[in-house]
C-alpha cells in the first residue's frame, strides 16, 4: 500500500509525507496513523491559519485564494471526478460547466500527464484513447464522502 499525505500551506508551498507499507499489519496501521497525526500536527503548528475549504458539489472556494490553474485543476479533479475514470475531454468539458472557462486540450492532456507521473491520477487505456482515475489516498476524504 502506497500513503501519501499533501498539504498547500498558505503561502503556496507544498508539503507531503509518503511512504510504502507492505503488508500492512495491525501494529503498522496504528504506527502509520501515529506518524500521519504527528505530521499533520507539526504543519498545523507552522501554519496555523485556517486552509479555504473546496466544496464538493460545487468546486469553488470559499475563501478568496488565487490558484494556479495546476492546483485549481487538481483541486477540480480530486473533489470533483475522483471516483470515475476520465479522459482530456471529459476534464474539459467539467472544467468548462464548473468554472466557466474553457482549457485548450493540450493543456488538460499536459497537466494529466504530470499528475500521473506525480502519482496523483492513475493511467489506463491507449496513447489515443488515455484515461485517468484519481489515485485514492488514504485518510484523505472523497467527495462523496464529504457530502454525507
Amino acid at each position: 500500500m502506497r500513503v501519501r499525505v499533501e498539504i498547500l500551506l498558505d503561502d503556496g508551498r507544498l508539503t507531503s509525507m509518503s511512504f510504502e507499507v507492505t503488508p500492512l499489519t495491525p501494529s503498522l496501521k496504528e504506527g502509520l496513523k501515529k506518524q500521519i497525526a504527528s505530521f499533520l500536527d507539526t504543519v498545523a503548528q507552522c501554519s496555523p491559519t485556517p486552509q479555504p475549504h473546496l466544496s464538493p458539489s460545487s468546486p469553488t472556494l470559499h475563501n478568496e485564494v488565487e490558484l494556479t490553474l495546476r492546483e485549481r485543476l487538481e483541486m477540480f479533479l480530486k473533489y470533483g471526478m475522483d471516483k470515475e475514470w476520465f479522459t482530456s475531454k471529459d476534464v474539459r468539458e467539467a472544467y468548462e460547466k464548473a468554472y466557466g472557462s474553457r482549457l485548450s486540450l493540450s493543456t488538460i492532456s499536459t497537466y494529466l500527464s504530470r499528475m500521473y507521473q506525480e502519482g496523483i491520477l492513475e493511467r489506463g487505456g491507449t496513447r489515443k484513447e488515455r484515461k485517468y482515475r484519481v489515485v485514492s489516498v488514504v485518510g484523505e476524504p472523497s467527495a462523496s464522502e464529504l457530502k454525507a
